[in-house]
């Protein structure tokens, strides 16, 4: 068994995974130190070692040490060293720091001598730093740590052992590297690749950026779909160490990157892999061991990298032919009892690399059973194992049907290319073997992946000539030119088209939506009815509640939608990801709607089809706006009006909002005016009350209320076609307004206690009673509402508005503490003093007083380093 070195002095395993810039400087700071010549840094050999001791020498050289390597291998004796060290003259002026790399690959019978050579440096007070990559060879390791035992019992030498960050410290080396906050499912993956080591994290951050597997959304990171495994070079930097060691060692390396998972029979199937005997191949493993590559667990009776990210690596260099060849190996030798029964991830990943170099059926069926049971858990993995399956099976209907789950697959997880691949594949060569029910489902998955796709000029032709690219009748011709009308945003063709055709009843759920949205709400109404009464297919019923209950949650109409999926047997968690940020935006539970909102636009499609499309984008950009985030709102909203989403007017609400905290309420007033005109073109109504409410708001904000009166009609109209709660709100809200009514305000009130929104209930009692017509002791509940959803710049405004009705705020000192933590979110977002004093309706002289109070508590010294703090989670005011 290896024994270790000698436990390191001075740094606690805590203290060690620590900040490592800090750990730099307190081994320099020892090298000054009188009697203490000599630090021994150890770590695993490679990338860590390397990157710490460059910022050693760089630490060092700004402390005034100037650096001197000395060259070593196990050839150089050691007298040639001691003659390349500096004299003592030449060091008189200018302090020296020796530098030798790696002496664990001294001979052991020099391990006496490079004793000497430290005891000799020590009595010329020369400082040296000397690094050992782990594990030490057996041969020398002895010899090794009974000599830094001696040195260390006299006070010549310390040990320092670089160890790896802590899981809780991961996030913020990612975020210094990236500039963004990796999402817990990110964070977790690159904790299993790299095992927190810096350098490793790193490299796999490279890599998943040169492959596209990250994506960016309000400043978080997130693992976005995988069409594939990446393929690398073998010159790549995290290989090329392994393939400098000698061609056979290579080859190795990459057959036990395979065959590693397989244990016992590993090193026999490397042997076979590379046409060598096992002997030969437990030679060529033992020597990776040597080095520090590869281990045998011995527990799990498995092999494995250091760190799991190089096994990977090895595996995505790879070409074709050794890819499908090792895996027939490893797969003949699982079935023939050869080799133990492997994970099922792992079994599968290698039936689809072998192809049909395995036993086609057999494989067929084993990938079929895996990702029928893992298509929720490995969704990226699953969709490429039905592909492979369906490449296998030798029968059109089978083939077809696997091809429709794969499509339906691809669509949930945002591959549209995929699905279209598939669904192309479906209607032009396997039509024939689909029923009519499936080959209705294979037009709505291609024609929503060609949007999802940005394949616009295909649903341009279907939406202009009615043709379809496969077989079908002229009323599906005409539901799926309603369907592209709709993907395009051509509403007012649609309702044209609607009035001029009967659609087929497998339109019935499509045409009842987009009369909806037109503010003909019966046809869907009575759908929902029949849907919650257990009417249609149960197959499908799952799907349309899930749609109906998309479009409840875009009205607001929160109860609605929630019952609806009670009576169908479903939970929020059943709904696609936008529909799932309505329904926690909409309970008040901001922290998970902005979560759940990234994660759908990182994993989503580019250009999202989901009903609530448009709907997730506009709460998730208003919560942003209400804590302060002003540039993130407004990135936000760009990236949704670049995925061209229905119903885009819904945006204008927090565009408004966000020109009315800078000061630019005339810039407000056109963004509402011009999303009102486009949907009037458009002939939507859907949301208009929303506009209408948010310019009649504006107007009183700007003493313009000679307005208000018209947007009073509107919303009217709007509440009476739509019937929605949110519309019969807003129009409460004006006619309190307009006629100076209490009782409208009442009602109003009692009506967004019952919808239990507490962002809707909040909004309304503020305006209420800035309108003159609610109690403004009502101003407190509306504090409370607003400091439980961590609305910072909300709770600004309205502290503003209480002074002015005489409203005590609670907790001088929690309020001290969150126009801090406020002021540091602007500074953050790139604002400059004169746009935080609008944001704040303060005076630029009050924002440099404060500003100048916060660096000085905080000791930051610039905007920059607060915004950087921000972002790595540092500060949190």
């Amino acid at each position: 068994m290896t024994r270790p070195m000698p436990r390191p002095s001075g740094h606690t395993p805590e203290g060690e995974a620590g900040d490592f810039r800090d750990l730099v400087v307190d081994i320099v700071d020892k090298l000054r130190m009188p009697g203490r010549p000599l630090v021994v840094l150890s770590g695993p050999a490679g990338a860590e070692l390397s990157r710490a001791l460059s910022e050693m020498r760089s630490c060092a050289e700004e402390q005034g040490l100037t650096t001197v390597n000395l060259p070593f291998s196990e050839n150089t004796p050691l007298f040639h060293l001691a003659d390349r060290i500096p004299s003592f003259e030449d060091r008189r002026n200018t302090p020296t720091l020796l530098v030798v790399e790696e002496i664990q690959r001294v001979a052991a019978a020099a391990v006496g001598g490079l004793e000497g050579l430290v005891r000799q440096l020590a009595a010329t007070g020369t400082r040296s730093l000397c690094t050992v990559a782990l594990p030490l060879p057996s041969a020398v390791e002895p010899a090794m740590v009974a000599m830094l035992a001696r040195l260390r019992r006299d006070g010549l030498a310390e040990h320092v052992r670089l160890r790896p960050l802590p899981p809780r410290r991961l996030d913020a080396l990612v975020t210094g590297a990236i500039g963004a906050k990796p999402a817990p499912e990110l964070a977790a993956l690159l904790w299993r690749a790299t095992r927190g080591w810096p350098a490793t994290v790193t490299a796999a951050l490279r890599i998943m950026r040169e492959h596209d597997l990250v994506r960016f959304v309000d400043r978080h990171a997130f693992l976005g779909p995988v069409d594939g495994a990446p393929h690398l070079p073998d010159s790549d930097a995290l290989v090329l160490p392994i393939r400098r060691m000698g061609r056979d060692v290579w080859a190795a390396a990459k057959a036990a990157a395979v065959f590693g998972p397989l244990g016992d029979a590993a090193p026999r199937l490397v042997g076979d892999a590379l046409g060598v005997p096992e002997s030969e191949a437990r030679r060529l493993l033992a020597g990776l061991e040597a080095a520090g590559v590869l281990r045998f667990r011995r527990a799990q009776r498995t092999w494995s990298f250091r760190p799991p990210l190089l096994g990977f690596a090895l595996r995505w260099v790879l070409g074709p032919y050794e890819r499908h060849r090792m895996a027939q190996v490893a797969v003949s030798a699982v079935w023939a009892g050869e080799a133990p029964e492997p994970d099922a991830r792992y079994l599968a990943d290698l039936l689809m690399s072998a192809g049909r170099m395995a036993p086609a059926d057999r494989a067929k069926d084993t990938l079929l059973a895996i990702a029928g049971r893992r298509s929720f858990i490995d969704t990226d993995r699953a969709v490429r194992w039905l592909r492979a399956a369906a490449d296998l099976s030798s029968d059109t209907q089978e083939r077809a049907q696997i091809l429709l789950t794969q499509a339906r697959l691809c669509l949930a997880r945002g591959t549209p290319l995929l699905a279209l691949e598939s669904s192309q594949a479906l209607l032009l060569s396997l039509a024939g073997q689909l029923t009519p029910g499936q080959l209705l489902e294979v037009y709505f998955v291609h024609l929503t992946a060609l949007h999802e796709a940005g394949e616009t000029a295909v649903l341009e032709r279907i939406a202009d000539e009615g043709w379809l690219p496969g077989p079908g009748g002229q009323p599906h011709r005409s539901g799926f030119r309603l369907l592209a009308l709709v993907l395009l945003n051509r509403w007012r063709q649609a309702r044209d088209l609607l009035a001029a055709d009967d659609l087929d009843p497998a339109f019935t759920s499509l045409r009842a939506l987009v009369r909806l949205w037109f503010g003909e709400p019966a046809e869907f109404e009575n759908s929902a009815a029949a849907l919650a009464a257990g009417a249609g297919d149960p197959r499908q019923r799952p799907q349309q509640a899930c749609w109906y209950a998309g479009a409840l949650l875009t009205l607001g109409e929160l109860g609605r939608a929630e019952q609806l999926l009670a009576e169908t047997g479903l939970a929020a968690e059943h709904l696609r990801l936008p529909g799932r940020v309505l329904v926690a935006a909409e309970r008040g539970r901001f922290d998970e709607a902005l979560e759940l909102a990234r994660k759908s636009i990182a994993t989503g499609p580019p250009f999202g089809s989901d009903v609530g499309q448009a709907g997730m984008y506009q709460v998730a950009a208003t919560i942003l706006a209400s804590r302060g985030k002003l540039a993130r709102a407004r990135e936000l909203l760009a990236a949704g009006r670049a995925g061209r989403p229905a119903l885009g007017h819904l945006l204008a609400v927090p565009e408004a909002l966000i020109e009315v905290a800078l000061g630019r309420t005339a810039q407000a007033r056109a963004v509402l005016r011009e999303a009102l005109d486009q949907a009037e073109d458009d002939g939507l109504v859907v949301h208009t009350d929303v506009l209408w409410t948010a310019l009649a708001d504006l107007a009183v904000r700007t003493g313009c209320q000679e307005e208000v009166p018209q947007c009073l009609r509107e919303v009217e109209l709007v509440a009476k076609q739509m019937g929605t709660g949110r519309a019969e709100l807003n129009r409460l809200a004006l006619l309190a307004l307009v006629d100076k009514d209490p009782k409208a305000a009442e009602a109003g009130i009692d009506l967004a206690r019952r919808r239990g929104q507490p962002m809707e209930l909040a909004s309304l009692l503020e305006r209420l009673v800035r309108y003159g017509v609610a109690d403004p002791a009502l101003l407190a509940e509306a504090y409370d509402l607003l400091g439980g959803l961590d609305a910072l710049m909300s709770r600004a405004w309205l502290r503003n508005t209480m002074r002015c009705n005489g409203i005590s705020i609670p907790g001088r000192q929690a309020t001290v503490a969150e126009n801090e933590r406020l002021l540091a979110v602007l500074v953050a977002e790139g604002l400059g003093n004169k746009q935080i004093a609008t944001a704040l309706q303060a005076s630029e002289k009050s924002v440099e007083g404060r500003l100048s109070r916060l660096f000085a508590r905080t000791g930051y010294h610039c905007r920059v380093e607060l915004a950087t703090a921000m972002l790595s989670g540092q500060f949190t005011g």
